[in-house]
Formats: C-alpha cells, sequence, structure tokens
C-alpha cells in the first residue's frame, strides 16, 4: 500500500489521502496604515495612500505614502513608509511640519542610508537621509529659497550632490557627513552645472555644464577640480539635456549641432569630445539621435530617432555608425519608449498609425520589427516592463479602461485579473507602476480612484518561477545608465562585486549572462550598480521543473520532467491537474519545493520520503 506523504525540512512528516495547494496568478493588496478621505483625483500629483518610487533599505521596502487624502502638491503631507513582509506597512513620522518626501525625489542608498529630497516647513528642499528607523535633515549650506535639487552621485566614495544656490546658480555639493559643502563653478556662469546628466566615467563625473558663454559643454570633475571640454563645432547650442550612455568604453551624449540637428557626442575620458554623424540629414526638422530610450541588446545600443518623416523610429548604433530600422507600415508615431531585453531579444513600445500601443521585437535576422497582438480592444501595452521569472510583465489599458498586468511569455500577451471592485473601474485604476521584483515577488502600485485607498501597495507572485537545470539564464537591469557593475548575495546577506568568472560573463553591462549555473547556486541574489550609485532590482536565480507525466507515474524518470532531468535539492517542482499521469515516488530524495494545483496529486511508497529543503 502507498501514502500521499511530504517530509518538510527533516522534522515533520504529513501523511494524507492527497495533497493539495491552489497557485493561481492572483494580485493581493497590501492594506494601507490609514484611510485617507475620499477626493476627486484631479489627473496631476500625488495619489492618496502608496504614491510609489520603492527602494530595498536593510531588507525592507521603503516607499512614498501620502496620508492627506489630496492631490493638491502643496497640501499633501508625504512620509516614507516601511513595508516588512508578515508585518505590514508602518510609516515614518516627519521631523517637522513640513511637506516632507518631494514627490518622487531622486533617491540613493549611500552607506547604509536612503538619501532622498525633503521639503521643510519653509517650502525649502533640504538634503535627508533615512536609517530604517527615522530621518535626518541636513542642513543647507546658504539661504537659497530652492536648496538641494538632488541628482545625487557617488565619486571616490563620497556623495555628490546638485544645489542651487542663493544666486540662483547650480553647483556641485559635496556631502560632509553633517551638511553639503559647495564647490565653485569653472567659471562665473548663472546657470551652472547640471547633474541630472551627469555621470561617473573613468574615475571622473563627467557633466552637462552650462558656461557663463552660453554654449552647453561637457565639464569633467576629479574630486577637486573641473575641467570644461570644447564642443566640436563651436555652436551656441550643444550637449541637450539627456541622461548619457555607456557603450564600449566611451559616453555617448546627445549634443545639438551647428547644422540645428541632434547628434551623438562621444567622449573617451581623454580626447576632446567628437560627433557621430547621422544617417540622414536631420537639420530639416530638427531631427535626429533623441538620445531618449537607449539600451545594449546583443552588443548593439539602441536608441529612438527622429527622422526626416517627422517618424520615430528604431536606431542602431555600432560604435561607428547610425543605421534605421524600418518601420513595418506607414504611421505618424512608430517606436515610443520603455525597451526591455527578454529572452536576449530586444523589445520596445510601438505606435502603429491608428495610435493603439503594441509590444514589438526587433528581429535582427532581417533587421525589422514583428508588432504583438494585443489581446483585446483596449488601448493596448503602456509601459512599466520589468522581467521576472521566465516573463515579460507589462501595464496594459483594457478595452474597459483601466490598467491591467498583463504577462508575455515570447508569443502572447495574457492578462491578470485584478483585485475585485474599484480597481477593475474606468479612469486611472488597477495597475499603475512602480513594479519592483524583490525576495522573488513583484511589487506593485494599484490605483483606485476616487477611493478611500487611491493607492495601494500589491504584490504578485508568478507561477513556475525559475529555470531548467544546465540552462542558460540572464538577468536585465531596470536601472539604465552609462556604467554597471553586477553584485551577488550568495546568502550572506551581502552584496559583493561579480567578476568575469564562470559561470559569469558580461558582469559591466547591462544584462548579466549566466552560463549552465549550477542548482547549488539556487537562491543566489543579484542586483546592478548603476552609475556607481543607483541600485536595480534584485533578481534571485531559482531553479524549476514541471511533472508532465508523459511516460508514466515513476517520479524517477527523467522522461517525465519538463526539463528532461528528475529534480534535486535545489529545484522547485510544479505538479499542475490534468496531467496524463500523476507521480508516484518509489525513492527517497530531496527537492526544494513542491507546488501542486488544485486537484493533482504525488503519493509516496512506504517507507520512503522526500524532503523539501527550502522554506
Amino acid at each position: 500500500m502507498k501514502k500521499t506523504f511530504i517530509t518538510r525540512l527533516l522534522l515533520l512528516i504529513i501523511s494524507c489521502n492527497s495533497f493539495s495547494i491552489l497557485i493561481a496568478q492572483v494580485i493581493n493588496v497590501i492594506p494601507n496604515p490609514n484611510a485617507p478621505s475620499i477626493f476627486a483625483w484631479t489627473g496631476s500629483g500625488a495619489l492618496s495612500g502608496y504614491t510609489g518610487t520603492p527602494i530595498v533599505l536593510n531588507n525592507s521596502l521603503v516607499l512614498e505614502y501620502n496620508g492627506t487624502g489630496t492631490s493638491d502638491l502643496a497640501q499633501v503631507k508625504q512620509q516614507l513608509a516601511v513595508y516588512t513582509p508578515g508585518s505590514g506597512i508602518t510609516l515614518i513620522p516627519n521631523p517637522d511640519g513640513g511637506q516632507g518626501v518631494y514627490f518622487h525625489s531622486v533617491q540613493l542608498v549611500f552607506n547604509g542610508k536612503l538619501f532622498f529630497i525633503y521639503l521643510d516647513a519653509s517650502g525649502i528642499q533640504r538634503l535627508a537621509s533615512f536609517d530604517g528607523a527615522s530621518i535626518t535633515l541636513y542642513p543647507n549650506p546658504d539661504a537659497s529659497a530652492s536648496g538641494y535639487l538632488g541628482s545625487p552621485r557617488i565619486l571616490n566614495n563620497n556623495l555628490y550632490v546638485a544645489y542651487q544656490n542663493v544666486s540662483g546658480v547650480t553647483q556641485f555639493g559635496r556631502f560632509n557627513g553633517s551638511g553639503i559643502t559647495l564647490i565653485s563653478n569653472p567659471d562665473n556662469s548663472s546657470i551652472g552645472f547640471f547633474n541630472n546628466y551627469s555621470v561617473v566615467f573613468g574615475g571622473k563625473l563627467v557633466s552637462r555644464y552650462v558656461t557663463a558663454a552660453g554654449p552647453k559643454r561637457l565639464a569633467s570633475f576629479d574630486g577637486t577640480l573641473w575641467t570644461v571640454l570644447p564642443n566640436p563645432d563651436n555652436t551656441t547650442r550643444g550637449v541637450y539635456p539627456v541622461f548619457p550612455l555607456e557603450y564600449h568604453g566611451k559616453l555617448y551624449f546627445t549634443y545639438y549641432s551647428a547644422t540645428g540637428q541632434y547628434q551623438y557626442l562621444k567622449y573617451d575620458g581623454f580626447a576632446n569630445p567628437t560627433l557621430i554623424a547621422n544617417p540622414q540629414n536631420s537639420a530639416s526638422n530638427n531631427g535626429g539621435v533623441t538620445g531618449n530610450f537607449q539600451i545594449i541588446a546583443n552588443d548593439t545600443l539602441f536608441l529612438q530617432y527622429y527622422d526626416i518623416n517627422n517618424v520615430y523610429r528604431l536606431a542602431k548604433f555600432d560604435g561607428t555608425s547610425v543605421s534605421l530600422v524600418p518601420n513595418p507600415a506607414p504611421t505618424t508615431y512608430g517606436y515610443w519608449y520603455t525597451p526591455i531585453v527578454y529572452n536576449n531579444k530586444l523589445f520596445i513600445l510601438y505606435l502603429p498609425a491608428d495610435g493603439s500601443r503594441h509590444l514589438a521585437e526587433y528581429q535582427p535576422a532581417s533587421n525589422s520589427l514583428k508588432v504583438i497582438a494585443n489581446p483585446d480592444g483596449g488601448a493596448g501595452y503602456w509601459d512599466q516592463p520589468v522581467v521576472y521569472g521566465n516573463k515579460l510583465y507589462i501595464r496594459y489599458y483594457n478595452a474597459q479602461s483601466a490598467f491591467q498586468l498583463g504577462s508575455f511569455d515570447g508569443n502572447s500577451i495574457q492578462l491578470i485579473s485584478n483585485p475585485a471592485g474599484i480597481y477593475n473601474s474606468a479612469g486611472f485604476n488597477g495597475y499603475l507602476a512602480q513594479a519592483v521584483v524583490w525576495n522573488n515577488v513583484m511589487y506593485l502600485q494599484m490605483g483606485s480612484v476616487p477611493y478611500g485607498y487611491a493607492g495601494n501597495l500589491a504584490t504578485f507572485v508568478a507561477p513556475g518561477n525559475g529555470i531548467c537545470a544546465g540552462t542558460n539564464t540572464s538577468f536585465t537591469s531596470d536601472v539604465t545608465g552609462a556604467a554597471y557593475q553586477w553584485q551577488v548575495d550568495n546568502g550572506t546577506g551581502l552584496f559583493t562585486n561579480l567578476a568575469a568568472v564562470a559561470p559569469y560573463t558580461n558582469v559591466t553591462t547591462a544584462t548579466l549572462m549566466i552560463t549552465s549555473p549550477a542548482t547549488a547556486l539556487s537562491g543566489y541574489q543579484y542586483r546592478c550598480l548603476v552609475n556607481g550609485n543607483t541600485y536595480s532590482s534584485t533578481f534571485t536565480l531559482q531553479f524549476a521543473s514541471t511533472w508532465t507525466g508523459s511516460l508514466s507515474t515513476a517520479w524517477e524518470t527523467a522522461g517525465n520532467w519538463s526539463c528532461g532531468v528528475v529534480p534535486d535539492a535545489n529545484t522547485d517542482v510544479y505538479i499542475n491537474q490534468g496531467t496524463p499521469n500523476y507521480p508516484s515516488v518509489n525513492s527517497t530524495g530531496s527537492v526544494k519545493s513542491i507546488r501542486l494545483q488544485s486537484g493533482a496529486t504525488i503519493t509516496v511508497a512506504n517507507n520512503q520520503h522526500l524532503t523539501l529543503t527550502g522554506k
């Protein structure tokens, strides 16, 4: 006679006639700690409740929270909130009577603290930090009516920021541990340094700088002195305010040239900057390289280009020249934004002539775009792409005029139901934004306007999340920039920089490649340090196999498993309802976990057991 039973952690044996767990794709909403009053949202400003910008600090998720029940930014009292699984959301008191955390302020973790912009009781922007328990405000160095602008960068283990001084000039500032020390601009510019469009490169900070004479030029800072670099064509225009990108060891900025077109400006860190020619004479319509929505895929730099017909195109850059990708059909829109690499393929947001929004795949063999069909008559794929497990997840505007989470498996888009109720109402409802994967769970913002909980933190757990043993995988940073360094936490709780040693390659690019990793790496976590100051989401390496039962009931037969091998102690097992045979275990073994769909069963022979090594 056989029994159905599972051994957990070598401690407990569960014996029963059947063992079932329902695995469903469900979005679960986390209750807000208070209920802001219902208000009529104006379409601008902050939602009440959870408003976004999540970041991981000290193994908790830190986010912004507006408990005032208003979208009027002048009335908002914005707080930090900490979410800890199992403990819910805890609000952090503001240290004064000001408006608090500046809505969607640029945030950065430095020396174990979260730094951000804080709007004080006088309406002045201040540098603030959060250590996981309380907020500390730092004094401004002068009586500026503006103050700390944000744009933090880390150079030589020092935190640098942008600051608008009492004269209205933007300067570079160094955080000295108790405040900001201002660094003089290299000339008497009335505008000055623009840290928003800067990056740490070659041991220096390279930035767009508006000179006293007017031209926008590159400038580099070595920790002591600024050096302003000449424009290659002596234009009165120059470096455009778009974030740069590093490719093949060089920086590329967008540049408005003397000919009246936008071009790539190349800087290697040593010689003076040079211009890259456009594939068209784009001076006729002020077109050319926009510099927006850049991404590196398969060692090619892809970007958005505004062509001579006033249409946005996907363009490629190989380090020498720019070339254009044809649009699938005539359109006045074209390549819009939100590129992402999934399964080593590039996907973008594409708008055909009717203005509908679609996921589109770049096909290198034909140098063309393949438009993915939308699953309904809604406006379509919106934005917020994130790779989670073995699927690409997106924000989708459905036919009922609400936003949903959509999953894409490489072939088609499937829509995941919103929680019941107002989340499905027309308007700014449903899945809105701020998707981040942390500890193998996707956290996202759900909107419900007008409602007491106008913004909710929600969770989504992907089913079947993991790769087969012996297969290759990759993680792509959801933060873009000019410099990348991948890091790993092998279970110690500390992240360390990865070197290009097997199974790892591309450790200093946007996409980390992991070749045939051993299953012993299960649970290892990876993140990318971008531009030396911002971390991507955290990705977890997992192994999974699904029971097919295509040959027999024998657990020990490799052909009964989707991966073609019998799962080991580091592999999550999925057993779905409706297989030709359900598994029967006739030997003692171990797997990381077993997840059964409702109605599926597993049988274990007498005197045998399965050990679940996972939590």
